[in-house]
C-alpha cells in the first residue's frame, strides 16, 4: 500500500491524516521492534480527532474502527498506527 491509498481508503469514509499532529517513532516496547508513525486521524467536515468525545459515531466511524482492525499498512518500512 502506498500512502495516497491509504489517504484515498481514509477519504472515501470521511477522515484524513493531520500530519502536524502525527509523529515517527521506533516501537521497541514489544518483543519485535519496528519503525512506526501515529496516525492523527480527525473527519474531513469537522477537524475532530476521530477520538474526541464530540467526534460521529455513525456508519462512517465504524467503517474506521473495522479498517483499523484490518491491521496497520505498512509503508516504505514504517508501520502507520491508524
Amino acid at each position: 500500500m502506498t500512502k495516497q491509498e491509504l489517504l484515498n481508503d481514509l477519504k472515501k469514509i470521511g477522515y484524513t491524516i493531520d500530519e502536524e499532529e502525527s509523529f515517527n517513532y521506533y516501537n521497541n516496547g514489544n518483543e519485535k521492534h519496528y519503525k512506526a508513525r501515529f496516525c492523527y486521524i480527525i473527519a474531513i467536515d469537522s477537524g475532530l480527532n476521530s477520538a474526541n468525545i464530540d467526534a460521529r459515531t455513525d456508519e462512517n466511524y465504524k467503517k474506521l474502527q473495522a479498517y483499523r482492525l484490518k491491521g496497520n499498512p505498512v509503508i516504505k518500512g514504517i508501520q502507520y498506527e491508524i
